[in-house]
């Protein structure tokens, strides 16, 4: 009860600074952000990938991370939050908290003796969402430091529309990069670097890659071959939405959740009743 307390007060301390640390690309837990913001943008930018023409193919590059919190290396935690700007004082109690965890292991019906961890940060714990956010700004990082000279600046589904090189949400990441085999070495280096770092691996069984319709397929194989991903299409849903639909289909009309697939039903039952009292 004495940690629950404590680790409620460093979360609501360190809540109110997320949005000036935490890079807009990230939109989990941090106040003022909704997890639309990061649906409909990867709505977009994949319709402009499906229309996409000219000689330069673009991709996206979905990620899946293994046990994300379980992976969470401790001196890369205090590490970034240090280089964020956080007191000394503050890191050294949040690290308290973080590395006062212990474990026993249950044999035979007789617990054995408790050791400790040497990184991981505790499920369902309130300030750990906060803390990841904090590992995963070290991939938000290095992203925008490497990726606009190696990865392209990602895609802009517009003249004046901004561009587009990643998406975070947690430990559900989506970068936007050309297609090309630089640019996805390039990424793997990243990626290699933000493992050595922070501990995180890709799941690359669960990962994916999504081209634009002018990639040709030597460069498609060339891509997959570099990143190590197999499948070589964008989850029909991100964060529970679709996030590329054509016509209006009873497939797609089932995508929709049960309140706003009730509401579209009942207002098409208000328009027939409208037209029939019309005529």
């Amino acid at each position: 009860m004495i940690y629950k307390l404590c680790s409620k007060v460093l979360a609501n301390r360190l809540r109110v600074f997320l949005d000036e640390v935490i890079s807009a690309e990230q939109s989990a837990f941090v106040p003022g952000r909704l997890i639309t913001d990061n649906v409909l943008v990867a709505y977009e930018c994949t319709h402009y990938l499906k229309r996409k023409k000219g000689k330069l193919g673009a991709c996206a590059v979905k990620l899946d991370m293994v046990k994300a919190y379980d992976r969470v290396d401790w001196n890369y935690l205090q590490v970034m939050m240090l280089k964020l700007g956080f007191a000394e004082s503050f890191v050294h109690t949040v690290m308290r908290c973080v590395t006062s965890v212990s474990f026993s292991v249950r044999v035979n019906g007789n617990l054995s003796t408790p050791f400790k961890p040497s990184r991981g940060i505790r499920q369902g714990d309130a300030i750990s969402p906060y803390l990841f956010l904090l590992c995963s700004e070290g991939l938000s990082c290095l992203l925008r430091a490497v990726g606009p000279a190696h990865l392209s600046r990602g895609v802009r589904v517009g003249i004046h529309a901004p561009w587009v090189s990643h998406l975070l949400f947690a430990d559900d990441c989506i970068v936007f990069s050309e297609a090309s085999q630089r640019g996805a070495q390039r990424l793997q280096d990243i990626l290699n670097i933000y493992s050595r770092g922070s501990g995180q691996l890709v799941n690359r069984d669960k990962s994916a890659v999504f081209f634009s319709a002018n990639c040709d397929d030597a460069c498609k194989q060339e891509v997959r071959e570099v990143l190590h991903i197999d499948s070589e299409a964008l989850a029909e849903k991100y964060l529970g939405l679709p996030t590329a639909l054509g016509r209006a289909t009873k497939d797609a009309f089932e995508f929709m959740p049960t309140r706003i697939r009730n509401l579209v039903g009942t207002w098409s039952g208000r328009e027939a009743s409208c037209a029939g009292m019309e005529v």
